[in-house]
């Protein structure tokens, strides 16, 4: 189960991922990413994410190649996106 959460803060989207992402809410995540990048810039809290599937992994390193900014993740996460030390 993935919960996001999107966070208005000052200008900036934070969403919130929660849970384990897996493939199917890979469409989820990228329309909520869509809808809060209307509003500016768009960052990510990882830092309850449990657990990413290979292909949940590559959606979160698109979205940073597209300019999103990973506001908080937990080690394990940071660890299999290969993050340096947040």
């Amino acid at each position: 189960m993935l919960r996001i959460t999107a966070i208005s803060q000052d200008t900036t989207t934070i969403l919130k991922l929660e849970g384990k992402f897996l493939e199917p809410w890979i469409e989820s995540v990228q329309s909520a990413y869509q809808t809060a990048r209307l509003s500016g810039p768009v960052s990510l809290d990882l830092s309850d994410l449990r657990f990413a599937c290979p292909t949940a992994l590559d959606e979160i390193r698109r979205l940073i190649a597209d300019g999103v900014h990973i506001a908080a993740c937990s080690s394990f996460i940071a660890q299999l996106l290969h993050l340096e030390t947040l």
